[in-house]
């Protein structure tokens, strides 16, 4: 408990890491709130062909939104436990942490984009995953690698109604698109 306490602390005090264009892409060090409803595989046919994504997921850039490409899911099948998922598709690397389970939470809120280089043996080592149970009350990290984007996103959950919804305080401590992308946005 000391620890998430200090965690949240450390949060809160979080610096802007880059100056950002409100319009397409997230405040950086912000905190907001979000709420995810219903569980993604806890739906009708008819919502997965006529809605997508819908509110079951978080698009932090008018990019992501663009692919299709969420920064963060709320999945699991009816009547099973949900789970956040952070890797949507098979171009998507991005990973994330319980930081109650994890064995170093200052280390995982150090990271940059540019640490996502890690060997895969150490970022297992330090707690990350492809997904994660929700549990109330608990904060993650997401490591975002996808589509030539870099970032880091801590959540804590606020409110849990299983397969119904979840809600998240959220706060971006980084997120960085390449140029690549950025001109690809900028022409539509």
């Amino acid at each position: 408990m000391k620890r998430l306490v200090i965690l949240v602390l450390v949060l809160s005090a979080a610096p802007s890491a880059l100056a950002q264009n409100p319009t397409s892409l997230p405040q950086i060090g912000v905190q907001r709130k979000a709420t995810l409803s219903p569980s993604y595989s806890c739906r009708s046919a008819a919502a997965f062909s006529q809605y997508g994504y819908d509110k079951t997921a978080l698009f932090l850039s008018d990019s992501m939104k663009e692919h299709n490409s969420p920064d963060l899911l709320f999945n699991g099948a009816c009547g099973s436990w949900d789970y956040f998922q952070s890797s949507t598709h098979g171009g998507n690397r991005s990973l994330i942490v319980d930081l109650a389970s994890s064995a170093s939470p200052s280390a995982i809120l150090a990271l940059s984009p540019s640490d996502i280089e890690l060997n895969s043996e150490t970022l297992k080592k330090l707690g990350f995953k492809v997904s994660s149970p929700v549990v109330m009350g608990h904060t993650y990290a997401v490591l975002l690698d996808k589509h030539d984007v870099r970032g880091l996103l801590v959540f804590t959950v606020t409110d849990y109604v299983k397969n119904s919804r979840v809600a998240i305080d959220y706060k971006v401590l980084d997120y960085r698109i390449s140029e690549k992308v950025s001109k690809d946005v900028r022409r539509k």
